[in-house]
């Protein structure tokens, strides 16, 4: 069972600027506990998602060690933008530009 209060706390700590590490159980969590406004599997990192938390936005992304990053965002178009770049990533990294993306 995933602990709610706990992922509630952990993201009220969030900065916007700040990404953060998430397990999987607390993005089964997050996901059950938010709205999701936009996913698309990568084919290379997983899921790339934006998702609605009470009044604000979560990008959450996989990185290829398949560690889960979440960053808060105020504003869906900042949200977004991130999302946009990362699929223009992915599409160069898919036609082996040997691209890599900065997760941090």
């Amino acid at each position: 069972m995933v602990n709610t209060v706990e992922l509630e706390v952990r993201f009220s700590q969030i900065n916007e600027d700040d990404a953060i590490f998430i397990s999987d159980l607390q993005l089964k969590g997050l996901l059950k506990l938010s709205e999701t406004v936009f996913e698309e599997d990568t084919l290379i990192s997983g899921f790339i998602r934006i998702l609605k938390l009470n009044s604000h936005y979560i990008f959450q992304e996989q990185t290829p060690k398949n560690e889960i990053i979440i960053r808060k965002f105020s504003d869906l178009k900042p949200a977004q933008k991130l999302v946009g770049d990362r699929l223009d990533i992915y599409e160069k990294m898919w036609n082996g530009c040997g691209c890599k993306i900065d997760y941090l």
